[in-house]
């Protein structure tokens, strides 16, 4: 069975950046050659993977409650659409569920999901600084998605993320879309802990931070009933494919 995956891993300290600041412990969506060893499990589509230590990917319910990476590159054989109305029907949990996508830029998303930040094309983003294929040649989004059970235990420090990131990468090479900043920094701060990364190797406990409170600006809305394809994140995609409005 060939890998429907092309491209080199994001680099590790945008990574850890990432891990660290939502608490991530999964990485979805890959492979025995392509998962990153920075996170506490992974899980593939593929049966193969499992002796490899992977977990299954069968159905919504296996993420349920999980707090995940998901990433695909611009030259992989996935369906950016496909993946996200996936991820959304994930969401259809009472446990904390919570997903942070690297994907090729998306003009309109599902409902429950938003954009963080907008990484542009010539950023070093994969592989190794320096090496002449870390840069990217489209726009990639980094991308927010979370039940309501999720944004009332999961905290984001939303300025610290924004300082990291910019610290990370070129300012020039990166934008926060307005509506996302102006969204955190309206929003009420509760006073939760995050999640432990019991599980992660390098395991981070963060300090106390606020709660950016999306409760208001995620309104509940009607919920897919299409069954889980897995064969729909696999195939190939146009970059400029629409996905469904944010709400």
């Amino acid at each position: 069975m060939l890998s429907p995956f092309s491209n080199l891993l994001p680099r590790q300290d945008l990574l850890s950046v990432l891990i660290q600041e939502f608490s991530l412990q999964t990485h979805g969506l890959t492979d025995s050659l392509h998962s990153s060893p920075l996170f506490g499990d992974w899980n593939s589509l593929s049966p193969t993977d499992l002796p490899f230590g992977a977990k299954l990917w069968s159905e919504p319910k296996n993420l349920f409650g999980s707090n995940a990476f998901f990433f695909h590159g611009p030259n992989d054989k996935i369906s950016t659409h496909g993946l996200l109305t996936v991820l959304a029907e994930s969401l259809a949990t009472s446990l904390p569920t919570r997903f942070v996508c690297l994907v090729p830029r998306q003009e309109l998303l599902p409902s429950h999901f938003l954009e963080l930040a907008v990484l542009h094309a010539g950023l070093p983003l994969f592989g190794f600084h320096g090496d002449e294929r870390c840069l990217s040649n489209c726009s990639m989004s980094l991308i927010l998605a979370a039940n309501k059970e999720s944004l009332q235990v999961d905290p984001i420090n939303w300025e610290r993320f924004v300082n990291r990131l910019h610290e990370w990468g070129s300012s020039d090479l990166i934008s926060i879309p307005e509506l996302t900043d102006t969204l955190f920094r309206e929003r009420v701060s509760l006073l939760h802990s995050p999640r432990p990364l019991s599980k992660h190797p390098e395991s981070v406990v963060l300090n106390s931070t606020p709660l950016i409170n999306f409760y208001d600006a995620f309104a509940p809305t009607e919920r897919s009933q299409s069954r889980f394809n897995p064969a729909s994140c696999g195939r190939a995609y146009c970059s400029n494919e629409p996905t469904s409005a944010l709400s």
